[in-house]
């Protein structure tokens, strides 16, 4: 009876010993700009201003073409968790589904952050991937 429970004191201590809190969220409060390649419209820049609570993101955001009929603006919202950065991006006067709203998904460094935005929901689908350095910081 003592062997099993000094085995099961040592099973608590390890699992105490475990663990869960999840990694902090990246900082990405500031100003990033950079390139991004969208499947329809071609190369273009993109740029966010961003506000960070916690893990929480809000801000702005703005894309350019060449093609000046793809360029988009409007405000953003959404998560960190460790390094991945998830925001909703809405632009302020969308005319058709492939021009919002979007999803950005991208793993964040300290001066960089790259991932892929995506069209949601929408019967057109458009997808782009984006590079970002970090501009200034808040």
């Amino acid at each position: 009876m003592k062997r099993l429970f000094a085995i099961a004191s040592v099973v608590a201590l390890i699992a105490c010993g475990k663990s869960t809190t999840a990694p902090a969220a990246a900082n990405v409060a500031g100003d990033w700009g950079g390139s991004m390649s969208d499947a329809i419209l071609g190369p273009g820049t993109i740029g966010l201003v961003l506000t960070q609570t916690a893990d929480s993101v809000f801000g702005t955001w703005s894309t350019n073409y060449p093609n000046s009929a793809g360029n988009l603006s409007g405000n953003l919202n959404g998560t960190v968790t460790g390094s991945t950065m998830t925001v909703f991006l809405k632009p302020s006067d969308p005319t058709t589904c492939e021009f919002g709203p979007l999803n950005l998904t991208a793993s964040v460094g300290s001066t960089a952050m790259s991932g892929n935005i995506v069209t949601t929901p929408c019967s057109v689908d458009d997808s782009a991937t984006v590079v970002l350095q970090r501009v200034s910081s808040r």
